[in-house]
């Protein structure tokens, strides 16, 4: 199968990987899982950056980053990663840029996961 040059190839490869493990429907399980846990998360993050609380907006960088390593989205990844490390060090600009920056990852790598998984169903 050729990747498009759009997919990561470290996304490639985990979707590549869940699909030998358990098929197209695990595939669309965890991506769907993945997309509803990070939808859920950003509801509750604007609420954390809005109150301030940095331990709250940390874990949820942290569970954002874990989430997004399982199908290689390492750009959101490394977004998540800098969420949860500089939360209490980032004043309000300063994590609203972040999850704005967050935020367009995340589409970016919606798209790249529908891309992925047309590939694969097509290779």
């Amino acid at each position: 199968m050729t990747i498009p040059t759009t997919i990561p190839a470290e996304m490639h490869e985990a979707i590549g990987m869940i699909e030998r493990l358990g098929g197209r429907t695990l595939v669309d399980k965890i991506v769907t899982m993945f997309e509803s846990s990070a939808r859920d998360r950003f509801a509750k993050l604007d609420g954390f950056v809005q109150a301030g609380d940095a331990h709250q907006i940390s874990r949820i960088g942290h569970a954002m980053k874990g989430s997004a390593a399982q199908v290689g989205a390492t750009a959101f990844r490394d977004l998540a990663a800098s969420l949860e490390k500089e939360a209490a060090t980032l004043d309000a600009e300063g994590l609203a840029a972040l999850v704005t920056r967050l935020q367009a990852a995340f589409a970016a790598t919606l798209e790249q996961l529908a891309a992925c998984r047309s590939a694969g169903a097509q290779g």
